[in-house]
């Protein structure tokens, strides 16, 4: 299976520069290509990028298409089998995109595979496994653990969802489930994406291997607590009534419609518990 890899950078120049050195060594591979989504930034990082890796196919949006907006644009430009996302904080480690093809080429069930995020020192787990909450708001199991700590999911497990800043998934998966809601513009995309998957019968499974070393929200940050907060909740309602069936709606709509409200109000009192 041929990959593409795709990274989608906002205002992330200072810290590009280690995503795309992980990414070098496949530079002279005919079955990897490295895109990179130069996502409306101020200082038109892509144009710096491709000059110190030729190598890397860059591709620029005028304006600020989010996270999932910026994915869609990296898998137009791009031809390979099967889509690797991987964070512009992020440094894949060695092996990063066969450990992420060997999940998927194992497990023929499997439309998608979840890698491991781990502290830019190496020594804590980031993203290792994710819980979603009965109203779509997702969380990192095991975040802020040791290694030795918290025990990894082993090669092949199922998982809700693979988190978006270290994931894979093949083309057809994507083209058939009509990939990222882009209306969710950044947060729970990943989530909402693998309800979809496992709603026809597609698994998210785990590729272990699959890690890469991340500057725990460099990019997200940016948007500012605000912003964030408003994202967060109304895309996990978003995803809740986009998703859930008649019956899953009529049994817990109500009850999520009124956390929403609640959260909201909470929210804008500055009470965040």
């Amino acid at each position: 299976m041929k990959a593409s890899v795709i990274v989608v950078a906002h205002a992330g120049a200072h810290h590009l520069d280690d995503s795309l050195e992980s990414l070098n060594s496949y530079a002279e591979s005919s079955d990897v290509e490295v895109v990179l989504v130069d996502n409306g930034s101020a200082d038109k990082c892509g144009d710096a990028a491709t000059r110190r890796w030729p190598s890397v196919k860059s591709i620029r949006s005028e304006s600020n298409l989010g996270f999932a907006g910026g994915v869609h644009l990296g898998v137009e430009t791009s031809g390979g089998d099967v889509l690797v996302l991987l964070n512009d904080d992020a440094a894949a480690s060695k092996g990063f995109v066969e450990a992420h093809l060997e999940a998927l080429a194992s497990n023929p069930r499997a439309a998608a595979s979840a890698g491991r995020l781990v502290s830019w020192d190496g020594n804590r787990h980031d993203f290792v496994r994710g819980g979603v909450t009965f109203d779509c708001h997702a969380f990192q199991i095991g975040q802020g653990f040791s290694i030795d700590e918290f025990e990894a999911p082993a090669a092949g497990d199922v998982l809700p969802f693979a988190c978006g800043g270290n994931m894979a998934i093949r083309r057809e998966d994507w083209e058939s489930r009509g990939g990222f809601d882009s209306e969710l513009f950044a947060y729970f995309e990943d989530v909402d994406l693998g309800w979809r998957l496992w709603a026809v019968g597609r698994e998210v499974v785990v590729a272990p291997e699959a890690i890469a070393r991340h500057r725990g929200a460099a990019t997200s940050a940016g948007l500012g607590d605000f912003r964030r907060g408003v994202l967060f909740g109304r895309n996990a309602l978003r995803t809740f009534f986009s998703c859930a069936d008649d019956e899953c709606r009529n049994a817990f709509g109500t009850v999520v419609l009124a956390t929403f409200l609640h959260r909201i109000a909470a929210f804008s009192q500055g009470n965040t518990e």
